[in-house]
């Protein structure tokens, strides 16, 4: 899969920008409505096909109902092939979206979200601004939306996992460029690791119920992604404060050698003894972390191997 820049990119348009992709690409359009054209692209390098809706939609309730339509009834004919839906949809999913809640957001709102549940529609991940859209004013009439997203369908993940595309600054325009990206620019991404060792952590549990509880508007395959990522910040949080295992082992170990050799000048003192205690158990907690984490990462390497 290649990179491709695709929506809101200047100069794309010219002959020449056109010609010089024609040796990469086969564009084969499969239907066009005042909304949106629906065609078939084949990568001439990589022999894959995929199919792709190019839309700006109508920021008028009624007229917008037409597109959703459109949209769902092309999704009961596309089962097998990769399936990627771009543009400005003119709607958004829920109030984070846009800087200032109106009336008639709720009724394009809730269009929107049965459109992606009923064509069984999935964000495709993003990195950079979610809000894609400014009014270009200023103070109590300013105006911020995220208009512009990419959505694809389950067959798409399949073929290309590691997609996503990026919100590009939009300079001097009030529109943010959206560029896909293949699977073979994100190899060098770190993979996302989770360590059984936290889960013997005091409050694990808790911590992790208290973020699912978080409300998410959206479909269920959206609200299951969103709460993903935001537990993944509070593992990755846990681990930072956790630190480097084998160094808080031998954190630990200095001080419970500490304590008894303390005990030996003064055998007797019950503070001492109490204190021996807790960094005798605080040094078998940090030695059963660690013991957990090695058996765990050398079950993945006997799978690598």
């Amino acid at each position: 899969m290649i990179c491709a820049a695709s929506w809101n990119v200047r100069g794309l348009n010219g002959v020449a920008h056109q010609r010089s992709f024609g040796h990469l690409v086969g564009v084969e359009i499969l239907l066009v409505e005042l909304q949106f054209i629906h065609c078939r692209v084949t990568s001439k390098k990589e022999h894959t096909k995929c199919l792709i809706i190019v839309l700006y939609g109508d920021n008028d309730v009624i007229p917008g109902r037409d597109l959703w339509n459109s949209i769902s009834q092309l999704s009961n004919d596309i089962t097998d092939e990769p399936w990627l839906l771009i543009g400005d949809f003119n709607a958004v999913i829920d109030e984070s979206e846009i800087s200032e809640y109106a009336a008639d957001t709720s009724a394009s709102m809730g269009d929107f979200l049965n459109c992606i549940t009923t064509a069984e529609l999935i964000h495709l991940p993003f990195m950079g601004a979610n809000l894609t859209w400014h009014n270009s004013r200023n103070g109590d009439r300013s105006l911020w939306k995220r208009l512009y997203r990419m959505l694809v369908n389950e067959t798409w993940l399949v073929h290309w996992s590691q997609s996503i595309y990026i919100s590009a600054s939009p300079r001097t325009s009030d529109h943010s460029p959206l560029i896909l990206q293949g699977h073979d620019r994100c190899r060098d991404t770190p993979i996302f690791r989770f360590d059984n060792f936290m889960t013997k952590l005091p409050g694990f549990l808790d911590m992790v119920k208290e973020r699912w509880k978080h409300p998410i508007i959206g479909t269920s395959m959206y609200a299951l992604t969103r709460k993903l990522k935001y537990l993944k910040s509070m593992l990755r949080g846990i681990k930072r404060q956790r630190g480097n295992l084998s160094q808080n082992i031998q954190k630990a170990a200095e001080f419970l050698l500490k304590a008894q050799q303390l005990i030996q000048e003064f055998q007797h003192d019950t503070l001492l003894l109490q204190l021996e205690k807790w960094c005798r158990i605080i040094y078998c907690k940090a030695v059963n972390l660690e013991t957990i984490m090695l058996k765990q990462r050398a079950k993945l390497n006997w799978l690598k191997w």
